[in-house]
């Protein structure tokens, strides 16, 4: 596979090799499997929230709203 070499401002030579597609693909894959693990843990914690000051304010009635 062919390297790609980058110059920094300090002259220094930065070579690397590319992934290929297939790593990609499975880094965009896991990026994905966190985002939805993200909202999943977001919206419990709203939701705990939401039912511990249930009725002491409108603003916790609508917790989804907030986070989309």
């Amino acid at each position: 596979m062919s390297k790609v070499g980058i110059e920094t401002s300090q002259h220094v030579q930065l070579n690397y090799n590319p992934a290929e597609v297939g790593d990609r693909i499975i880094a965009h894959f896991i990026d994905g499997v966190i985002i939805v693990a993200y909202y999943f843990i977001a919206f419990i914690a709203f939701g705990l929230i939401s039912s511990t000051f249930q009725g002491s304010s409108e603003f916790w009635g609508n917790q989804e709203w907030i986070l989309i």
